[in-house]
């Protein structure tokens, strides 16, 4: 003790008490961090998840919706023209296949 002193040993002291009053303040944040981990953010995600229930379970039957009735409208009008449409283009197809008929 006599190489050391007492100087040596009071700083060691000072400074492990300097340590402990940190790792305490770092140990409250952290506790802190987890309880807002455990309330706020399970909060958030019970929110989440209830929206994925609701709002994004409507948005798809509306988009269900939209594709018995728009899409389908859409597929039977374009069926529609290549009855009509394409008919006609055949048609005059065969018509001008007829008059421009070389017969050797």
């Amino acid at each position: 003790m006599a190489f050391f002193g007492k100087n040596f040993f009071n700083k060691i002291l000072k400074f492990w008490r300097f340590l402990e009053k940190i790792f305490f303040f770092f140990n409250k944040i952290l506790k802190f961090w987890r309880f807002l981990g455990k309330i706020f953010f399970n909060k958030i995600l019970k929110f989440w998840c209830f929206l994925e229930k609701i709002f994004f379970n409507k948005i798809l039957k509306f988009w269900r919706f939209l594709e018995k009735i728009f899409f389908n409208k859409i597929l039977k009008f374009w069926c529609f023209l290549g009855k009509i449409f394409f008919n006609k283009i055949l048609k005059f197809w065969r018509f001008l296949g007829k008059f421009f008929l070389i017969k050797y």
